[in-house]
C-alpha cells in the first residue's frame, strides 16, 4: 500500500451499485495527502529502503536536500518521478547538506520496511 492511496480512496463512489463503479477506471495520481504531510511534519527524510541511502529531505515543507542519483529508479514519468515532482522535487533548495540518518533509531519510528542492506551506521 502507498500513502497516496489515501487520496485515491477519497474517490470511492459510495453509491456504487456495481463493482466497476466503485473507483474511477483510471484515477489520476493525487499526492495531496503526502504534500500535506510534508507541510505538517517538521522534518521528513526520504531514504532508499534497501540501503538507507538518503535521497531527499524536507524541513517545514521545504526541500533542504536532494540526491537525484540515489532517488528511486523509475522510468521517466513513472510513479516515483510523478510523486517527487508533485511534491516540488525540482524546486529550490533551502540547504544542501545531507541529513544524518540513525538507522537503528529510524527502524523504530519508520513508515515502511527496511531492507537487509540497510546496516546501522
Amino acid at each position: 500500500a502507498r500513502l497516496n492511496d489515501i487520496d485515491r480512496f477519497r474517490n470511492v463512489n459510495v453509491a456504487a451499485t456495481r463493482p466497476e463503479e466503485v473507483l474511477p477506471e483510471d484515477p489520476e495520481d493525487s499526492f495531496a495527502f503526502l504534500a500535506a504531510c510534508l507541510r505538517r511534519i517538521p522534518e521528513v527524510i526520504l531514504a532508499e529502503h534497501a540501503t538507507a541511502a538518503v535521497y531527499g529531505a524536507t524541513r517545514n515543507g521545504k526541500w533542504i536536500y536532494r540526491a537525484p542519483a540515489d532517488a528511486p529508479r523509475s522510468a521517466a514519468g513513472g510513479f516515483e518521478a510523478r510523486c517527487l515532482a508533485a511534491l516540488g522535487w525540482d524546486g529550490p533548495l533551502d540547504a544542501a547538506d545531507p541529513p544524518r540518518l540513525d538507522v537503528e533509531a529510524e527502524r523504530r519510528l519508520t513508515l515502511g520496511a527496511w531492507g537487509e542492506r540497510a546496516a546501522p551506521e
